[in-house]
């Protein structure tokens, strides 16, 4: 029982964050939400054949994403979807790849390495790389919504990328490829 239950945390553990990460954008939410579904698959291991395990942890992992956004709605936060609010079916019907899924998480955690290390220097720095490369503003925009110069932006995303060229140059090269 101990061997089935550690061979699927390390055969699927990379995939149930990637569900969580793509539709939170949060990572440690997606770490409590792997391990409440690990925990639920280890309660119900016996109940559940082996080759039903991925698909009863991706149902489950789908469904505990479901609740924390429906919770977080029902207190007034902004629900992910699309327009039609049908995000879960089109995403989660194609097989992703283990490899893919641990690059998509290594530049996530790339991004957010960049992202603290500006903040921990300069907060506007931080905001103006988010709303420019993430949330993919123009520099117009992102000066309209920080309420300041568009050439003080301009200014603040390229000492921002300096600083951080010059501070993590590696973690920097894999986010710009």
């Amino acid at each position: 029982m101990k061997n089935r239950f550690e061979g699927c945390f390390q055969k699927y553990q990379d995939l149930l964050m990637f569900i969580v990460w793509e539709r939170t954008s949060d990572y440690e939410l997606a770490q409590d939400i792997r391990q409440q579904v690990f925990f639920a698959f280890l309660v119900h291991m016996e109940e559940v054949s082996p080759e039903e395990e991925k698909a009863w942890l991706v149902r489950c992992t789908k469904n505990a994403v479901i609740d924390h956004l429906r919770e977080k709605e029902r207190w007034g936060e902004s629900f992910l979807g699309d327009e039609n609010g049908d995000w879960m079916m089109a995403d989660f019907l194609e097989e992703f790849s283990i490899e893919s899924l641990e690059l998509k998480l290594v530049m996530k955690q790339a991004v957010d390495r960049l992202l603290c290390t500006a903040k921990e220097v300069n907060i506007h720095w931080y905001e103006a790389l988010k709303l420019y490369f993430l949330e993919e503003y123009t520099y117009a925009e992102t000066a309209e919504r920080l309420n300041v110069s568009e050439q003080l932006v301009r200014s603040w995303v390229s000492r921002a990328k300096a600083y951080i060229k010059a501070k993590l140059w590696n973690e920097y090269l894999i986010w710009i490829e």
